[in-house]
């Protein structure tokens, strides 16, 4: 019975990831800044930064200070990547060829504007933390009533 079995496996091989010449190409191509899905270094980006924003968004939303910053300034330079590696998938699937160079660079616009934003919000502000918080506080009451 294995021998049987195990001539059938001959007959159909089975196809590794490096078979695949479309794969191999997609993998050899260095990552870069404009194509952050392509390479192996994107992926692997991608997938660490949603481990830590996992594990590190709860940290900084700590009302400690010395324990939240770090992740605070962590957390704004982290979302904006792991962003612009997400929204590079799209643009590769669902954006025909003749326009994704313009939304990568409108995307890479979006992802430095947005990676300033919350650098300024942590360095001059109370932090991400804080302005999160502040959702689900209640707002001061004012003395002066409206007519």
């Amino acid at each position: 019975m294995f021998r049987l079995l195990h001539s059938v496996g001959r007959a159909f091989p089975r196809a590794s990831r490096l078979s695949n010449p479309i794969m191999t190409q997609s993998r050899q191509k260095s990552s870069n800044i404009m194509e952050a899905d392509t390479g192996a270094l994107g992926t692997k980006l991608y997938h660490h930064t949603s481990t830590f924003l996992l594990i590190g968004f709860p940290l900084a939303m700590l009302p400690i200070k010395t324990i939240s910053f770090p992740f605070e300034v962590a957390i704004g330079l982290i979302i904006p990547l792991h962003s612009h590696i997400g929204f590079n998938y799209i643009i590769t699937d669902y954006v025909p060829k003749a326009m994704r160079s313009a939304a990568r660079a409108g995307l890479l616009a979006t992802t430095v504007i947005s990676a300033l934003g919350l650098t300024y919000i942590n360095v001059s502000g109370g932090g991400i933390g804080n302005a999160f918080r502040s959702l689900w506080k209640k707002p001061p009451v004012s003395d002066k009533k409206e007519k």
